[in-house]
């Protein structure tokens, strides 16, 4: 635990000074290896914001994997949908998020969106 504290105030204080949005997912990381979820998917939303493309997708595959290992499968199925329109042909992210959708109860892909919302807000 203590090195993932070092090991995360060097990644904060460096990118302080450089903003390399890389250093964000690094952050996120160890913040998940102290096993603080909250603090981990601040990074990550600052990472989403700085990036894009493949490294956009990277950081959304490693929070459907977060999210989805703490059995949070509403929020998995959120960034699943969000990597998915922006690379609907991996066939990877899509038996995902049809994973996904089947432990929420989804039926259809046209019902999930609504689903999702329902069931975040109940």
């Amino acid at each position: 635990g203590e090195n993932y504290t070092q090991a995360g105030k060097i990644y904060e204080e460096a990118y302080e000074k450089d903003e390399d949005a890389t250093l964000l997912l690094k952050i996120a990381e160890c913040y998940h290896k102290m096993d603080d979820l909250e603090t981990m998917m601040q990074y990550y939303e600052k990472a989403e914001s700085a990036l894009s493309g493949k490294e956009l997708l990277a950081v959304l595959w490693n929070e459907v994997a977060v999210f989805e290992s703490h059995l949070d499968y509403e929020n998995a199925l959120t960034k699943a949908q969000k990597y998915l329109a922006l690379s609907a042909e991996n066939e990877a992210m899509a038996k995902e998020e049809m994973f996904l959708r089947t432990r929420l109860g989804i039926v259809s892909a046209e019902t999930s969106e609504e689903t999702t919302e329902a069931v975040t807000q109940g």
